[in-house]
């Protein structure tokens, strides 16, 4: 089981995959983002839309809400960025090997919100 002291602060697990069978020698896998990454992804995508708004309520050229989009697109791949991806979880409880941001297979394995 995933243990939260034994893991960098900056990082926040959002789901952990356990084996559904004992007999399953896979180890658990945990989704993992950096919490500064999020924030300040969520803030550029606030950003973006409150330009877009503002664009309308303004009634300015619709064509300059296309900043707003990329400004949200680029806050949405920056929060997604960094370190953030499935890793394995060590039998300690701690983050083990990085398996990537692509989702493993995950088909026979049950899913769960950490401290459930």
């Amino acid at each position: 089981m995933l243990q939260a002291a034994k893991f960098p602060s900056e990082f926040r697990v959002h789901r952990i995959w356990e084996p559904r069978h004992a007999s399953d020698d896979r180890r658990p896998i945990a989704f993992v983002t950096e919490r500064r990454r999020r924030l300040t992804g969520a803030a550029m995508i606030v950003v973006g839309l409150v330009e877009g708004l503002a664009i309308l309520v303004l009634q300015l050229d619709i064509a300059l809400m296309f900043i707003g989009v990329l400004i949200s697109l680029a806050g949405i791949a920056y929060a997604n960025g960094g370190r953030a991806g499935f890793y394995e979880v060590e039998d300690d409880g701690s983050l083990g090997a990085y398996l990537g941001r692509a989702r493993p297979d995950l088909d026979s394995m049950r899913s769960r919100r950490p401290g459930a």
